[in-house]
C-alpha cells in the first residue's frame, strides 16, 4: 500500500506542478477555464498530502518513485496546453483512475476506501474536462 500511495502523491505532484505552470500563462479571458484548472491545483495538492500521510502512517515509508518519463514528457510538453491536456487526461488520466479504484478494491480499512474513493470522484471529474477539452 506504500508504494501505491508514494506512486499517487508523486502523480499528484506532477499535475500540480504541469497545471500550475500554465494557468500562469493563460488569457485573462479564459476565467472560467482558469478558475476550474484552480480546482483541480486545489483536488491535485490535497491527494498529494493525503497519499503522501497514508504512505507514511503506521511507521510506513515512501515507496520508490518511478523513472518518470512520462512525468518529465507532461513537464516539459512545449508544444502549449494541449498537448499538456492529452498528456495529462489520455494517456495518464485513465491509469491513475484504475489505480484509484484498485487501491479501494484493496483497501486495508474503511478510511482508505473512503479515500481512494473519493479521489477517484475528483479524477473522474478531471478526465470528463480532459475528454471536454
Amino acid at each position: 500500500m506504500c508504494q501505491l500511495c508514494t506512486e499517487l502523491a508523486q502523480q499528484a505532484t506532477i499535475e500540480t506542478d504541469s497545471i500550475g505552470q500554465w494557468v500562469g500563462r493563460m488569457n485573462y479571458a479564459y476565467y472560467e477555464v482558469k478558475t476550474f484548472l484552480a480546482s483541480e491545483l486545489y483536488d491535485t495538492a490535497r491527494h498529494y498530502d493525503s497519499f503522501r500521510t497514508r504512505a507514511l502512517a503506521n511507521g510506513g515509508t515512501l515507496g520508490l518513485e518511478s523513472p518518470g518519463l512520462i512525468n518529465r514528457r507532461i513537464i516539459e510538453s512545449r508544444a502549449g496546453w494541449t498537448e499538456t491536456a492529452v498528456l495529462m487526461y489520455l494517456l495518464r488520466g485513465p491509469f491513475t483512475l484504475l489505480l484509484y479504484r484498485y487501491g479501494e478494491a484493496y483497501a486495508l480499512n474503511p478510511a482508505e476506501k473512503i479515500l481512494f474513493r473519493l479521489s477517484a470522484q475528483d479524477k473522474a471529474r478531471h478526465l470528463a474536462y480532459g475528454m471536454a477539452h
